[in-house]
């Protein structure tokens, strides 16, 4: 069976160069057959919708953006939507358009947007509730969350304190199962920290530049 990082090479995508995408399968190998509603935050070129269109054969394949693109651009199955994943009122509005509420969401949910800090959190915090049980969340490039990214990164400016960093918040669920963000209501960091079960980060190649995230939910409805 050809494997995602193959898949990944066939359509160009950038997960390929970062190294993210063996990380990515020994997660989502499971879901390859029977994944239903999968969603990316941040299209580009649509390499990685063609991606996941192949990789998960029976899912609905969404991307969100601030661009808008025809519909049928990247083929049967794969539907884009235009969102701005800072706001709130704005993933709401297509969540209601498609009628996605919890128990009835997303298997899978990979944050590849804007890259800003308080967007990472922002997203990660408001989608949780409709990532389904034993669902999928990853958050890629948490590079942005080091100093010596550009400042346009750093969550509104530079600063010299990063311990509000979309990768120091993942570090603390990871290690302590408690979440922690000034860009989340209080509400959103409960739910993460209770229905986490595991949250993995990874420096693929250990130089600062190319780290990424998956956080597990809970398998179960009785959280």
């Amino acid at each position: 069976m050809t494997t995602l990082e193959e898949i990944g090479k066939k359509y160009n995508t950038d997960k390929v160069d970062h190294g993210f995408l063996p990380f990515y399968e020994k997660a989502l190998s499971p879901f390859r057959t029977n994944a239903r509603r999968v969603l990316e935050i941040g299209i580009d070129k649509g390499c990685s919708l063609y991606m996941w269109a192949e990789y998960f054969p029976q899912a609905i394949i969404e991307g969100w953006d601030l661009k808008e693109f025809s519909p049928g651009t990247f083929g049967e199955g794969v539907a884009t939507f235009v969102v701005n994943q800072s706001s709130r009122d704005s993933m709401q509005a297509c969540l209601l358009n498609l009628g996605i509420s919890p128990g009835r969401g997303y298997d899978i949910i990979i944050d590849d947007g804007s890259h800003r800090m308080w967007d990472q959190q922002i997203t990660l915090g408001f989608l949780w509730k409709v990532l389904n049980p034993g669902g999928i969340f990853i958050v890629e490039d948490l590079h942005t969350s080091l100093p010596h990214n550009p400042c346009e990164w750093a969550g509104g400016g530079c600063f010299n304190d990063f311990s509000n960093s979309s990768l120091e918040a993942l570090k603390r669920l990871r290690d302590s199962h408690c979440m922690y963000s000034q860009y989340m209501l209080g509400s959103e960091m409960s739910a993460i920290g209770m229905e986490s079960a595991s949250c993995e980060v990874v420096d693929v190649f250990g130089d600062g530049r190319h780290i990424t995230s998956i956080i597990t939910k809970v398998n179960s409805k009785t959280f």
